[in-house]
């Protein structure tokens, strides 16, 4: 069953949330299991006034968390959380390893592959692409599609390079 309790500030929220608590406890019902949802940046100080107003050494079961606790619980349970993301730091540094790597086959960006801007630039490309659900052989057909010996063919034929070994690379992994 949920309960939802709210108010103004100027209220005793808290006390009443435990005497709450307290009666069930009190009343002989069936031990069912309390948790307190709070604050990401309160959590400490709910524990302690559950304590507090509980007058108890150990809460067994009242439970204090915070909204990402729960997310996370939750994705931890369901399994969500079996699949690992990868954060603009991350994507920046398999760039760069990749770019490095591939330093001979780049037509147009050999000797920036070192250059944290240019890695920047390609990942916020990169991510742009995906936000458009532009795969990496889309850019390839671009890239073929473009005429032959152009500087901007050469261009593209780089970035689906990177984007094509940046696939590969987080696949079933990220």
């Amino acid at each position: 069953m949920l309960h939802i309790y709210y108010g103004r500030e100027s209220l005793d929220k808290e006390k009443f949330i435990f005497d709450m608590i307290r009666q069930k406890r009190a009343g002989g019902q069936e031990t069912v299991r309390t948790i307190l949802l709070v604050p990401d940046q309160y959590t400490l100080e709910a524990e302690q006034q559950a304590f507090r107003h509980l007058q108890v050494r150990g809460l067994m079961d009242v439970e204090v968390l915070s909204l990402s606790r729960l997310g996370n619980r939750l994705l931890s349970e369901l399994g969500g959380s079996r699949q690992t993301f990868i954060d603009k730091y991350g994507r920046h540094m398999i760039l760069a390893r990749i770019a490095r790597e591939n330093r001979e086959k780049l037509q147009v960006y050999r000797g920036l592959e070192e250059s944290n801007a240019f890695i920047e630039t390609v990942n916020n490309f990169i991510s742009e692409l995906k936000q458009y659900n532009c795969g990496r052989k889309e850019l390839a057909a671009m890239a073929a599609e473009a005429d032959a010996g152009t500087y901007t063919r050469r261009k593209l034929e780089d970035l689906a390079l990177l984007y094509g070994r940046y696939e590969e690379e987080i696949d079933g992994k990220y």
